[in-house]
C-alpha cells in the first residue's frame, strides 16, 4: 500500500511541476498540439518560424536581413515534399522550442498523415530553415555558422543525417 501511495505522490508532484511549468511559458510561444507533443513530451512551448506582416503575434520573426538572406538561397520556414518516396507529402515546419526543465532551441517538425516527428537542437537557438540542396531537403540549423543536416527516411522514421559545414 505504501507503494502505491509512493507512486502516486511521485506522479503527482511530476504533474504539478508539469503543469506549473507550462503556466509560465513565455508570451513569443504557443502551446504544442496533443500530436507534436507526444513526439516530443518534454515540450511545453513551441513557435513557428515567420516572415512578413502576416505573422502571428507568437511567432518568431527574424530580422528583414534575416528573411531576404533566407528568400536569397531559397530557403523556407516550411517545405511540402515526399522525402520517403512513398507517395504521401510530408509538411515540415521549423521553428523554437521551450522545454518544462527550461532548455531551448530549434526544432523541425515533420507531419505525414497526420503522424508528427519532432527533431530538436538545443545547440542552435536563432533561425533555422529548410531547404532543397543537391535535390535532398536539408534543414539548416543556423545562417551564420553553416551547419546543416540532410533530412532522409532510414530504418523506417526520418532522421537527420550528415552534419557537417558547407
Amino acid at each position: 500500500m505504501n507503494k502505491i501511495k509512493l507512486i502516486l505522490l511521485v506522479v503527482s508532484s511530476l504533474s504539478s511541476a508539469y503543469l506549473s511549468a507550462e503556466e509560465n511559458i513565455l508570451p513569443q510561444y504557443e502551446k504544442p498540439s496533443i500530436e507534436f507533443r507526444e513526439a516530443s513530451p518534454q515540450t511545453i512551448g513551441v513557435s513557428y518560424f515567420a516572415c512578413g506582416s502576416d505573422a502571428k503575434s507568437y511567432e518568431a520573426k527574424p530580422s528583414k536581413e534575416d528573411c531576404q538572406l533566407i528568400k536569397d538561397n531559397e530557403g523556407k520556414f516550411s517545405l511540402v515534399t515526399d522525402i520517403n518516396k512513398n507517395g504521401v507529402q510530408e509538411i515540415l515546419r521549423v521553428g523554437r522550442f521551450a522545454d518544462i526543465d527550461g532548455g531551448s532551441g530549434t526544432f523541425l517538425e515533420i507531419v505525414e498523415d497526420g503522424k508528427y516527428t519532432v527533431l530538436r537542437s538545443a545547440e542552435y537557438q536563432r533561425f533555422s530553415h529548410v531547404a532543397f540542396f543537391k535535390g535532398n531537403v536539408i534543414w539548416a540549423w543556423c545562417f551564420e555558422c553553416g551547419n546543416f543536416s540532410y533530412i532522409v527516411w532510414r530504418d523506417g522514421k526520418f532522421v537527420d543525417d550528415n552534419p557537417f559545414d558547407f
